[in-house]
């Protein structure tokens, strides 16, 4: 298959995809410890100070929430236009030296249109470029199927998170969010997941239903479907992690007896003041240049997940041990 990108230059930067499920070929995880990093929001025509940061923690997966490129386009040039600028960025070249595994999904920006679903006219060229982009290979499922949604494991059983990629954009309808495609894909990627920890990234918010700006809530009862899939489901070790809004925060929301935390990243070019409108707001948000790392240490069975900025942590973090993450008792 022809790509966009030479994957060359990319290497082995890129995690692997098998014909059956995704796996991350060869872990980077070391020993009783993972670390993974996320980030969104980054447009290609501003500078990018967040990549050598990032590269010195030596995270054993990057994970794209979103808005990895400012794509919009009416064309296919534009949007390939665009796309390589990204590709080219002196510091995000820099990143892709350093051999780190990245996977990711898209929001609307690297969809191609601001706040836009299944009528967009260049959605199949948006997955080729975006998937070329990534490095993705030729024999992915992702290029099989219609939009990018997919899942990866880190790590073995017993130490072993899954990382599962909704794809918010490409099924997306006036009441429903992802299709029944994706939905049963997601069912049944989470009653057969083995994994500790199970990681939903979404491109837009989950647990906050207040604010006017797109979010999970704005369609149908889409929220409600997936909090009652992770519920029935029993998947082990939910932690969802978002991005779109420009700021960072952690939302914490009352979980039948337990809790069920939201880590939002967003903002690695560009930034706004935090809004006030999240009633599940837990601790403060953080409203500068920002990226998540989430540390697990298997041995000692905590986790913690913190945003950090251009001067390192900040205030917005959570710990706790990993079967605590449902009992509401992590604390910052």
């Amino acid at each position: 298959m022809q790509t966009l990108f030479s994957s060359a230059l990319f290497g082995s930067s890129y995690a692997q995809a098998s014909s059956t499920l995704s796996m991350l070929e060869p872990t980077r995880t070391r020993g009783n410890k993972t670390r993974i990093a996320f980030g969104s929001c980054n447009r290609q025509t501003e500078k990018q100070p967040l990549w050598e940061q990032i590269v010195a923690l030596q995270p054993d997966l990057w994970v794209w929430g979103g808005d990895a490129v400012y794509a919009d386009a009416t064309s296919r040039l534009e949007m390939y236009l665009k796309y390589r600028l990204q590709y080219f960025h002196p510091e995000y070249r820099r990143f892709l030296n350093s051999g780190i595994p990245i996977v990711g999904v898209w929001d609307d920006h690297d969809f191609g249109k601001n706040d836009s679903g299944s009528d967009y006219a260049l959605k199949d060229y948006a997955q080729k470029v975006y998937l070329d982009f990534l490095g993705e290979p030729d024999h992915s499922p992702r290029r099989q199927q219609g939009g990018i949604y997919a899942s990866y494991t880190v790590g073995p059983l017993g130490r072993q998170t899954k990382v599962i990629l909704l794809d918010v954009r490409y099924h997306q309808v006036d009441d429903d969010i992802l299709g029944d495609q994706q939905w049963n894909w997601l069912w049944s990627e989470l009653e057969s997941s083995q994994a500790d920890v199970n990681l939903i990234v979404s491109g837009l918010q989950i647990i906050p239903d207040s604010a006017r700006k797109e979010k999970w809530a704005n369609f149908g009862d889409s929220r409600s479907k997936l909090l009652n899939m992770i519920w029935r489901t029993k998947a082990k070790g939910v932690v969802l992690i978002s991005g779109d809004r420009h700021f960072a925060e952690i939302s914490s929301l009352p979980f039948g007896e337990h809790h069920l935390v939201e880590i939002t990243s967003s903002g690695m070019t560009h930034v706004r003041e935090p809004d006030r409108t999240n009633q599940y707001r837990f601790g403060v948000a953080y409203g500068g240049f920002n990226f998540g790392l989430l540390d697990i240490d298997w041995h000692q069975r905590e986790i913690s997940v913190s945003i950090h900025g251009t001067n390192g942590p900040t205030r917005t973090r959570i710990r706790g041990q990993l079967d605590q993450l449902y009992q509401g008792r992590l604390s910052r």
